[in-house]
């Protein structure tokens, strides 16, 4: 049984911002971002409770996005359930610690 993470970070490969925030809108209601430096800071909702997520595109060597969730309000209990489900929409190579 996994313990649910406290935050949630992913690592998704060539994957911009744009297609980033549509994914999150399919599990949260987006009601902010606001551009700070080279990251972008999403204000999220889900079951009346507000959740802030960090996305930095080319954060880490080889054109890979961080979605970084500071809290975990998500509907994923670790790292690795979150990159199961970005995987299983964009097809596309996710990292994240286990």
């Amino acid at each position: 049984m996994n313990e649910r993470h406290p935050d949630i970070e992913i690592y998704l490969k060539k994957i911009e911002m744009p297609a980033v925030l549509d994914w999150l809108a399919k599990f949260f209601e987006v009601i902010a971002t606001k551009e700070v430096g080279e990251s972008l800071k999403v204000t999220l909702t889900t079951n009346q409770q507000k959740l802030n997520c960090t996305i930095i595109e080319r954060a880490v060597k080889g054109g890979y996005t961080s979605v970084w969730f500071e809290k975990n309000r998500t509907p994923w209990e670790t790292d690795e359930e979150c990159a199961q489900a970005a995987y299983s929409h964009f097809e596309a190579e996710v990292r994240c610690s286990n």
